[in-house]
């Protein structure tokens, strides 16, 4: 997941003024475990990004998560509706990036096919929901 984020940061966020620019928050969800009484295990690790794309000429975001154990895992690129869904509570609303321009119901999946095909480090999984 981190590879692919990184290169559609790379190629698509560039901004007006041909910098790289983009938002990325990486958060954990707590979980119940705790170690040595006072450091709490997450039980789910999230990121989400967000970029203006001077190519795709509009605004570019995608998150991830899942829960927190051992070993790779392939984790579903989804919407950040869909992340601020998932993180809200019933007594309080999640908005990862609050006042911005940043779409909530799209994701970048329709480049990873053209990012594997030019980086085989990217590690897009072009198969992922749209």
């Amino acid at each position: 997941m981190e590879e692919c984020i990184k290169c559609v940061l790379d190629k698509y966020c560039i901004n007006n003024n041909d910098i790289k620019e983009g938002f990325l928050v990486i958060g954990a969800q707590p979980g119940n475990d705790i170690i040595s009484n006072k450091i709490n295990v997450p039980s789910m690790l999230w990121s989400a990004f967000c970029c203006y794309s001077k190519s795709e000429k509009r605004w570019l975001a995608s998150a991830h998560w899942g829960p927190n154990i051992d070993g790779e895992t392939y984790l579903q690129t989804k919407t950040l509706a869909e992340l601020h869904s998932e993180l809200s509570t019933v007594s309080s609303g999640f908005e990862v990036f609050p006042g911005t321009e940043c779409p909530l119901d799209t994701t970048v999946t329709q480049f990873y096919q053209d990012l594997n095909d030019g980086n085989k480090e990217c590690q897009c999984n072009p198969s992922s929901k749209t």
